[in-house]
């Protein structure tokens, strides 16, 4: 089974990683064979370090300063669920003109891999290592979230 990614510039896919940015800007629909599956989600190799993205990232959404070294680029950081595609919404990450919704994000530790434009399919050996670590990630997360639990129930 094929895992097909997208190419984000940094500090963007970081966004959607580590923060609440849930609609991913493009000009173009997403390809219909794709939404409603998961897609891995790669940091191109360009920065996006115009003043106006550090403005809104940084200062309006409030999101932590990465410097350059913290923003991992040419490799999968993580992977989301394209669960649909909107042209309006009140999200303030959205500017359109089309919004790819993401949902169940999940970051792993990242895949090193060379991106493409549009969506494409992730070769077979980085395929592999990304599905072990979003496998890791998932069971990680799954054991986090079970000990905050027992903390919160028996006061630990």
């Amino acid at each position: 089974m094929s895992l097909y990614a997208l190419t984000i510039r940094q500090p963007w896919v970081n966004c959607i990683i580590h923060g609440d940015k849930r609609i991913e800007n493009r000009t173009w629909s997403p390809p219909q064979a794709v939404v409603g599956g998961f897609l891995a989600l790669h940091a191109g190799r360009v920065l996006d370090d115009a003043p106006a993205t550090t403005h809104f990232v940084y200062d309006v959404r409030q999101m932590p300063l990465w410097t350059e070294v913290e923003l991992v680029q040419s490799a999968i950081l993580g992977v989301a669920r394209l669960v649909g595609v909107t042209q309006t919404s009140a999200d303030p990450w959205f500017s359109g003109p089309y919004g790819w919704v993401l949902d169940e994000v999940v970051a792993i530790e990242p895949v090193p891999c060379s991106g493409k434009q549009g969506v494409w399919e992730l070769p077979t050996a980085v395929l592999t290592t990304v599905r072990q670590h979003y496998h890791t990630a998932v069971q990680t997360h799954a054991a986090e979230a079970e000990a905050y639990i027992q903390q919160k129930r028996f006061g630990m």
